[in-house]
């Protein structure tokens, strides 16, 4: 996951990218047998934060959103996330909605949905990541992975999953970020 500071914010519309890197094993041709194998495929989702607020309303897409988000539609989302105790103190999250934005004409139809409180089709959390993972929603245009997902400047959090090859699943998992590199030894019986 990657986070903005406020002036990358204001390029790209986005609070916040989600970068899936994974092999990719791809037939070189129709028929052929043979394949390629790139290692570090990547797919990403940026996604605009909004809180259901005490007023019981989401708030609209600033002019700025608007003007910057038209023609991300594509590779988009919404994160919707409500307190459980809406009323109360709201330290309880629901579980985060997520409204995709690639069945939106336009970015009005999007804002219409926030003033309404009617998305068309909320996701939970697990079918976002799952279809992220499955190539169905997202884009792999480096380009934009790099300018609007995840670049380079942003704060991110980084879960690496791997290891070497023919030697079958490590016994760490490397978290780094903003704060130094952290490692979490895992024993397996």
């Amino acid at each position: 996951m990657s986070f903005p500071d406020h002036h990358i914010e204001s390029k790209t519309g986005g609070d916040l990218g989600i970068l899936v890197v994974r092999p990719d094993l791809r037939q070189v041709r129709y028929g052929s047998s043979q394949l390629s194998v790139d290692r570090d495929y990547k797919r990403g989702l940026l996604a605009q934060a909004k809180m259901f607020r005490r007023d019981s309303q989401w708030g609209a897409l600033t002019d700025t959103q608007k003007l910057l988000l038209q023609k991300k539609l594509g590779y988009f989302a919404l994160l919707l996330y409500r307190y459980s105790d809406q009323a109360g103190a709201r330290c309880e999250l629901k579980p985060f909605d997520w409204q995709l934005t690639s069945n939106a004409t336009t970015v009005e139809e999007m804002n219409e949905w926030l003033i309404a409180d009617r998305f068309p089709e909320l996701r939970d959390s697990r079918q976002i990541l799952g279809s992220l993972v499955d190539d169905k929603i997202g884009t792999d245009d480096n380009e934009i992975i790099e300018t609007d997902i995840a670049p380079k400047m942003r704060r991110s959090l980084v879960i690496k999953i791997g290891w070497e090859d023919g030697d079958g699943p490590s016994s760490t998992v490397e978290l780094q970020g903003h704060a130094p590199v952290v490692r979490q030894y895992v024993l397996q019986r």
